[in-house]
């Protein structure tokens, strides 16, 4: 486990097939092997150092920026400031924490000052990109100037750690950094990546056969709204006249207090991807799904959740599919940032709903320009 949190032990390898299950070391015997570099004799906290050099030869070490027991690492800071607030950001793949409305987080997180030069401070939601639940999805972020705003852009791996080196990684749209009144930032949708839309493939109050659904449910459609309820808490899934790959959907999800409600996306062959969320649990989760066509029967699998969200009425959620990615955002603020590597390339797009009464309204779905994921030669 990643139990040791004061960043003195080498990333553990297993090699060769051996592997880990219910916490038990499986080896064949042959040529099965784990490797574990030794201990290092340095004790201590992960830190930003503070160097100074009149000539770049000669140099002088200060108090740390910032030193903690709480991260194994701090690698890739990257420094910028915003009116009158300092920062910090940081990235610690091995750091697993709840924070920031994920569950056994992971990526990049920031620290904060109203001087260059410290202290500064974690926040209390530290988390400014990353994934929960151990995965690696969004990893290494940074900021850019451009445009008279500050972006993140991000270095992206295949989401779990064990496959991080042997799978290609995806692309990543930037994200636009905001600073709220007392300091601290989260992530927005940057509105220039509308930019790269090629065509609306469906838009209401255009008509959509209500016929054409999986599971128990009763679906109505006026004007601009999509209305569903589900037949005895059975999962219910309207298809939307579009099967394509890269996509902008966007829209406004009105679900009862009990219901649960999503998009489902890629859906090909009984399989596909889904963003649930639960007004009731204050929570929006990315998942698989699949669909049992001889029990007639719709399973989902978590990949990623999050908690927090606000228990309004009303969701407008955005959902960005480029070649094998997918980024979630929900009133606009950035929520999720997920591999789809092993998901299909392409398939239906639907509507779902998983408990009680929900409304679609104002959906459209564009097109994107595609992009090529590259592959290690």
């Amino acid at each position: 486990t990643a139990a040791d949190v004061i960043g003195s032990y080498s990333m553990a390898e297993i090699n060769n097939g051996a592997r880990i299950e219910d916490g038990k070391l499986i080896l064949d015997g042959v040529d099965d092997h784990l490797y574990q570099a030794g201990r290092p004799n340095t004790p201590g906290m992960a830190c930003i150092a503070h160097v100074t050099s009149g000539n770049l030869m000669e140099w002088e070490y200060h108090r740390p920026v910032f030193a903690s027991k709480a991260f194994c690492y701090t690698e890739c800071p990257d420094y910028f400031q915003m009116g009158d607030w300092h920062y910090f950001l940081f990235s610690s793949v091995r750091s697993r924490k709840d924070t920031s409305g994920r569950k056994n987080a992971s990526g990049t997180y920031y620290i904060m000052s109203r001087k260059r030069d410290g202290p500064y401070h974690l926040p209390g939601d530290p988390l400014l990109f990353g994934s929960g639940r151990g995965r690696m999805d969004s990893y290494v972020g940074r900021t850019i100037e451009f445009g008279g705003q500050r972006l993140l852009y991000y270095h992206t791996v295949h989401g779990d750690i064990r496959d991080c080196i042997r799978k290609p990684v995806t692309w990543g749209a930037p994200k636009r950094v905001v600073q709220h009144a007392d300091g601290h930032l989260s992530l927005k949708y940057w509105p220039q990546l509308d930019q790269i839309e090629c065509g609306i493939r469906y838009r209401t109050p255009s008509p959509v056969d209500l016929q054409q659904t999986i599971g128990q449910g009763q679906w109505t459609q006026q004007s601009t709204e999509i209305s569903g309820v589900s037949v005895e808490n059975n999962t219910t899934i309207l298809w939307l006249p579009v099967n394509s790959t890269d996509l902008m959907i966007t829209g406004t999800i009105s679900p009862s207090n009990e219901a649960i409600a999503g998009l489902l996306w890629r859906f090909e062959k009984g399989t596909g991807r889904a963003l649930l969320v639960d007004l009731k649990q204050q929570t929006a989760m990315m998942t698989a799904i699949e669909f049992d066509l001889e029990e007639n029967r719709i399973a989902t699998q978590r990949i990623d959740d999050y908690f927090g969200l606000a228990a309004s009425g009303e969701l407008h959620v955005r959902i960005m599919l480029t070649s094998h990615r997918a980024d979630v955002y929900i009133d606009d603020r950035w929520i999720f940032s997920t591999s789809m590597i092993d998901a299909p390339r392409a398939g239906r797009v639907g509507l779902l709903i998983g408990r009680g009464g929900v409304t679609f309204r104002d959906l459209q779905i564009a097109g994107l320009k595609p992009l090529e994921t590259p592959v290690r030669p």
